[in-house]
């Protein structure tokens, strides 16, 4: 069975808690299912570009505010290194 996963925010903020995705996805892959993992922004990253937008304009143009959001999917190995990371440690100390 194909099973797709989505974290972000709290879920993947701190060490922690990456591993806890991380072994929630493995623990799926066990179970003998095919794994895709989403992955969105980490913890308060996005308030920290939209604070940094209005600290430079109040009032930013929609346009920018969608060009600047839209950093979050570009800047994917930002957001994938942390999870393949415990993965990769999770897989060696258990022997997947």
């Amino acid at each position: 069975m194909l099973i797709v996963k989505k974290f972000g925010g709290t879920s993947v903020a701190n060490k922690e808690r990456i591993f806890n995705v991380a072994s929630r996805c493995i623990e799926e892959y066990r179970k003998g299912n095919d794994v895709v993992v989403v992955l969105s922004a980490m913890g308060k990253y996005t308030d920290e570009l939209i604070t940094m937008a209005r600290d430079v304009n109040e009032k930013p143009p929609k346009r920018e505010m969608d060009m600047l959001l839209s950093l979050i999917h570009i800047s994917e190995p930002t957001r994938r290194t942390p999870i393949s990371y415990a993965v990769f440690c999770l897989k060696k100390k258990k022997k997947i």
